[in-house]
C-alpha cells in the first residue's frame, strides 16, 4: 500500500502514525504562490523565463517501474510540471544513480529482514552505496549509529523514530508504496524462512516431511 516513510508495514505499530495526504490542489496553490505560473498557456509553469521541469531516470528493463514513472509524470503534468522520463539500461542507470548524475530517479529497495535504513541514508554510503540522494545529516548519522548499537528493539525503535522525523523534514527521497507479496506453501514443507529479500532466500535448507 501507499507509504510516507521508509518503514516496513510489519513495523508500523511500533511508530506513531504519520500522514502525508495527496493534495494536488494544495500543490497547485503553493506553486502559484511561489511565482510559478503558466503564462503562455502551454500547460507547463514558468518563472523568470525558466520552465518548471525535471527528468526522471528509470531502468528500461522493468515494465512496472516504467509504468509507474509515466504515471508520476502524468500526475505532475496535471499541476503544470513537466517530467521527462529517461529510460536507460540497468548498468547505465546504476552508474548514473550511484554517481548522482540525475535529477530524480525511480528505484525500489529490498532491505534485510531486520529493519536497517543505513545504506539508504547514512553519509558513509554516499558514492559507494545506495545513498544516491547524497543526503548528509550529522544528526541522522548519529541516530543510525546508536540504533545499530542498541541492545533492545524498544531502544532501537526510539532512534529509528527520530530518524524518520528527520527524513520527513529534509525529504532526501519521496516514498511511494510497499509491495505486498503473498507466498503459498505446502504444509509439509519444512525449514522455510520468509524474508523481505524473497521467499527463496534459504531454499537449499528446505526439506519435505513425508510422514
Amino acid at each position: 500500500g501507499p507509504v510516507c516513510r521508509p518503514l516496513y508495514e510489519a513495523l508500523r505499530d511500533h511508530f506513531p502514525a504519520f500522514q502525508c495526504p495527496y493534495d494536488p490542489s494544495l500543490a497547485d496553490s503553493l506553486l502559484t504562490a511561489a511565482g510559478w505560473t503558466d503564462m503562455d498557456k502551454d500547460g507547463v509553469r514558468e518563472k523568470n523565463g525558466t520552465v518548471l521541469r525535471f527528468s526522471l531516470l528509470v531502468n528500461k528493463e522493468n515494465p512496472i517501474r516504467k509504468r509507474i514513472a509515466h504515471n508520476i509524470a502524468a500526475g505532475f503534468r496535471r499541476i503544470g510540471v513537466r517530467v521527462d522520463v529517461v529510460e536507460k539500461p540497468w548498468d547505465k542507470y546504476l552508474q548514473d544513480v550511484q554517481k548522482q548524475r540525475y535529477q530524480a530517479a525511480l528505484m525500489t529497495w529490498v532491505d534485510e529482514q531486520e529493519y536497517n535504513p543505513e545504506q539508504l541514508f547514512h553519509s558513509r554510503f554516499i558514492g559507494r552505496g545506495f545513498n544516491i540522494s547524497a543526503w548528509r545529516n550529522p544528526m541522522a548519522d548519529m541516530l543510525m549509529d546508536k540504533a545499530g548499537q542498541a541492545d533492545s528493539d524498544p531502544e532501537r525503535y526510539r532512534y529509528w523514530n527520530q530518524l524518520l522525523r528527520l527524513i520527513s523534514e529534509d525529504v532526501p527521497a519521496s516514498f511511494l508504496f510497499n509491495q505486498r507479496v503473498v507466498v503459498v506453501l505446502k504444509k509439509n514443507l519444512r525449514n522455510v524462512r520468509l524474508s523481505s529479500q524473497g521467499y527463496l532466500i534459504n531454499v537449499k535448507d528446505w526439506w519435505k516431511d513425508f510422514r
